[in-house]
């Protein structure tokens, strides 16, 4: 059996990115590690990506334990684009206010959720003497819903198992099949760490004399890495971008005038 193929034939390519410097470069650039503290538990790491110009997408699990309402909440939320080995070529962006869906806050924490995803709003910073939001610097993703199935994705993310999470690893996949709570499956051995990295279709910049298809946009985030299979993964899921995703995102465009286009 190839290596790169998942119980029940679910096939996916799985790579390191070439050369490293990749991840400076667009749409890559998007993509970071998301540092947070659980209160009382300490510290963790997941990956997310910006969607819009103050906003970075990532799974509500790496915001909020699903359970005990207020008491629930993470804190001290740090996203640095484009991290690799330590360094942070962007810098490190501040989490201002986070908000999950009603299906992950009374979900108890289980997956697969119906909408296991979140949205973190981060502080501007001053670059080159010009206050900045974090999608004027490393540019950011558009975003699709109701995608996952059919379709092939690039799937991003910082999984520990691979290069202990210090730098960002990539998966390309076709859809799997559908599963619980509106989910889809992907074929990924991307393991923990990757939470909340992006699954992005139409990935990259159109060749010259491409054009037409079906869904011509380019990179548009259809999921987030959510959960996985097996020991290391052979199987990764996502909840699906619905109406759940779209009431958080008018939450988080309402919250501060420039927040979204």
């Amino acid at each position: 059996m190839p290596l790169d193929v998942g119980f029940g034939r679910a096939y996916f390519s799985s790579q390191a990115l070439v050369p490293p410097t990749a991840d400076q470069s667009y749409p890559y650039s998007t993509v970071g590690r998301l540092f947070f503290t659980i209160p009382g538990q300490g510290d963790f790491v997941c990956s997310g990506a910006v969607i819009y110009p103050r906003l970075v997408l990532t799974a509500g699990h790496c915001v909020h334990s699903g359970s005990g309402g207020q008491s629930g909440w993470f804190t001290n939320f740090l996203f640095a684009p484009a991290y690799r080995d330590g360094a942070t070529p962007y810098s490190v962006w501040q989490g201002s206010a986070a908000i999950v869906t009603t299906a992950w806050l009374n979900g108890n924490g289980q997956v697969p959720n119906a909408a296991d995803y979140a949205l973190i709003e981060v502080e501007d910073q001053t670059v080159d003497g010009i206050p900045r939001r974090i999608g004027e610097v490393v540019g950011y993703l558009g975003y699709q819903t109701n995608r996952l199935i059919p379709n092939h994705a690039h799937l991003l993310g910082y999984p520990v198992n691979f290069d202990r999470g210090e730098r960002m690893h990539q998966v390309t996949a076709q859809s799997f099949r559908r599963y619980l709570n509106e989910n889809a499956l992907y074929g990924s051995d991307m393991g923990g760490g990757s939470s909340g990295g992006p699954w992005i279709m139409n990935f990259g910049s159109a060749a010259g004399g491409q054009a037409g298809g079906a869904e011509p946009a380019r990179n548009q985030v259809i999921g987030v890495n959510s959960y996985g299979f097996e020991q290391p993964p052979q199987i990764v899921g996502s909840s699906t971008l619905n109406d759940n995703f779209i009431s958080i995102l008018n939450q988080a465009c309402s919250r501060r005038p420039g927040n979204c286009p």
